[in-house]
């Protein structure tokens, strides 16, 4: 990726995924953190950033298992990236 790119997912695009699941725990899409910083999109970064800090999967995956007991969890300070990681998790939306 280099600056100006952007890469869209949603479930009303065409994408890909197995056609049949064959594993025997939950799978799920990786979502790439490309976001325009409409307000919209600010408000859901707050609230996935409040999930994620109490050990909740996001409001969109929510029948998922709390993630608090998740063996090797590192929460916060699994972060890469310094500042930008801080940043592309939404702690700068904080006030």
């Amino acid at each position: 990726m280099n600056s100006g790119d952007t890469v869209w997912w949603h479930a009303d695009m065409c994408h890909a995924v197995e056609v049949e699941h064959n594993g025997d725990h939950e799978a799920s899409v990786a979502h790439i953190a490309a976001t325009p910083m409409t307000e919209e999109n600010k408000s859901y970064i707050k609230r996935q950033l409040e999930d994620f800090l109490n050990g909740r999967p996001p409001e969109d995956f929510c029948a998922g298992p709390a993630e608090r007991s998740f063996m090797l969890r590192t929460g916060e300070a699994g972060l890469l990236g310094g500042e930008a990681g801080r940043k592309a998790m939404g702690f700068d939306l904080i006030v």
